[in-house]
């Protein structure tokens, strides 16, 4: 037996998604053609958090991102000043404690950032 992926599509009927919800045709769906049902639609799909604007502080370029619904930050991008190499990493407010949650294509920053230090930046952006 194979692993298949739903394929992404343009609905072209209305239809209903595995998670219940309804959709109407032009909804960016997940077709599954073994099951020849929809596996994905716009009601369950993963909501995005809110982009901020980077901003330089402590040699660092950071961006703080909020949910789109409470506006609470929950993420923080840290980068070079430059942002030339495409080193970025992402910390995420978990639990109360911000902890690294990916590096990005060039490792060359490899963790600079503490809870304090994030904390710190955050009252700085805020004020």
């Amino acid at each position: 037996m194979t692993s298949r992926t739903p394929a992404k599509m343009t609905a072209r009927y209305p239809g209903r998604c595995l998670c219940g919800a309804s959709f109407q045709p032009g909804a960016a769906i997940y077709w599954d053609g073994s099951v020849r049902r929809a596996t994905g639609c716009p009601a369950c799909a993963p909501r995005k958090a809110i982009p901020g604007e980077f901003v330089a502080m402590s040699g660092f370029s950071v961006r703080f991102d909020r949910h789109p619904d409470t506006g609470a930050v929950i993420l923080c991008h840290v980068t070079d000043p430059c942002g030339a190499f495409g080193a970025c990493e992402t910390y995420a407010l978990t639990g109360g404690e911000w902890t690294l949650r990916s590096i990005g294509r060039e490792p060359v920053l490899s963790n600079v950032a503490t809870h304090a230090q994030i904390e710190a930046w955050r009252a700085q952006a805020s004020a």
